[in-house]
């Protein structure tokens, strides 16, 4: 019998350390535990109103954003374009300019640039830190005696204008015409986060820099784009634009410069995507989106 009590007395002690657990506390029940899909609720991104406006300088690129800290231009068109350009500032009200960033050195990106700086205060002028193959030593000269401030930059870079955040996302190296390679890839590829909206600039980057940016796992998502090569076919692809997903697209072409620009096909894309285009192709001196702090967007065009 003294061994059975002291058997009994031992099973007794187990049970109560497997009930309470040798002192931890014991855990909930399953159906209150939190789940781990449910975290901590992340802020959403502040909201800005800004505004982006397609200056219709014909097949060539000019494009300016503004918020309540200033306006910046992405390129300036032609210089032949230069009255165009000009005016439309004028119109919107631009009396100075945070900056100006020339994505390449080809006419139809800087060719306004002398005469901008004439015309109007640039705090800074931002071009490619790797780019020597499509500026001319004549254009960069005017960029390097200007008063502005020259700011170079390259992948990975980002800064900020107006209070929008940029961030560079190509070109990775240089891109030489000599050696068979399309120059148009030194472009800067450019997004853009104007608080909960995002917005990206291909200028005029190709397929070659579009297959790259998908394979990088980058985020490439915008809800603005402004569509590579001027509309043409030798850009945007249905994939690229795909993982873009743009509510909205501007293309820099007009079929008075050239049958190809936009291209039928180019603008079928993005209707297959969903965005909505709008172009050069126009009598429009320029057309504004214009986008409020809950990222809801109005077109308003300005006509000559």
């Amino acid at each position: 019998m003294k061994y059975r009590t002291h058997t009994i007395a031992i099973s007794f002690i187990l049970s109560l350390l497997f009930l309470f657990g040798c002192g931890e506390t014991p855990m909930p029940p399953a159906d209150i535990l939190p789940s781990p899909e449910t975290g901590t609720p992340q802020p959403e991104a502040p909201g800005m109103a800004f505004d982006v406006t397609l200056i219709n300088t014909g097949e060539s690129d000019a494009i300016l954003l503004q918020t309540e800290e200033g306006a910046f231009l992405v390129d300036t068109g032609l210089k032949k374009q230069f009255d165009t350009l000009s005016a439309a500032l004028s119109r919107l009200g631009v009396t100075e300019l945070s900056g100006v960033i020339i994505t390449h050195g080809h006419k139809d990106h800087i060719g306004g640039l002398k005469k901008l700086l004439e015309t109007f205060p640039v705090n800074s002028i931002y071009t490619s830190a790797i780019d020597d193959e499509t500026f001319s030593d004549k254009e960069m000269k005017t960029v390097r005696t200007a008063s502005a401030e020259h700011i170079t930059v390259k992948q990975g870079d980002t800064f900020s204008l107006a209070g929008i955040t940029i961030t560079v996302l190509a070109p990775q190296r240089k891109y030489v015409q000599d050696l068979g390679e399309d120059d148009n890839d030194n472009s800067l590829v450019l997004r853009m986060e104007a608080g909960s909206t995002s917005l990206l600039f291909m200028a005029d980057a190709t397929v070659n820099i579009e297959k790259q940016l998908l394979n990088s796992g980058l985020e490439l998502s915008a809800d603005i784009l402004k569509v590579g090569r001027h509309g043409k076919e030798d850009a945007s692809l249905p994939e690229f634009l795909r993982a873009v997903s743009p509510e909205y697209a501007l293309v820099t072409g007009s079929h008075r410069d050239g049958e190809n620009s936009p291209s039928a096909a180019i603008l079928a894309r993005l209707t297959d995507v969903g965005a909505s285009f709008y172009s050069n192709d126009t009598d429009l001196l320029a057309l504004t989106l214009s986008v409020d702090e809950n990222g809801n967007v109005t077109p308003v065009e300005h006509a000559r």
